[in-house]
């Protein structure tokens, strides 16, 4: 999944304008969580469309064990985050 995401910063996101990556993780008792923050000079531009290839590809993983991929849009663009339950 982190794999899916960089391709897709480096071909439509913050990599390919000069941008940056930044993963953050957190763990509790209940999950782990992270979340991949992009930035870049460019601002993201919103497209009002149901996921895509590479967003079902990262669900697809996500769900193998029994995660889930939320994402919301902010002012720096659509942060995904991945949350996985305990094993």
């Amino acid at each position: 999944m982190i794999g899916e995401l960089s391709v897709n910063a480096a071909k439509h996101g913050a990599l390919a304008h000069g941008g940056e990556i930044h993963v953050t993780t957190t763990v509790d008792a209940d999950q782990l969580t992270i979340v991949w923050y992009a930035r870049s000079d460019v601002p993201p531009q919103y497209h009002a469309r149901e996921g895509g290839q590479g967003l079902a590809l990262t669900e697809r993983i996500v769900a193998a064990p029994r995660g889930k991929v939320r994402t919301g849009w902010t002012k720096s663009g659509r942060p995904p985050r991945l949350i996985f339950p305990p094993t």
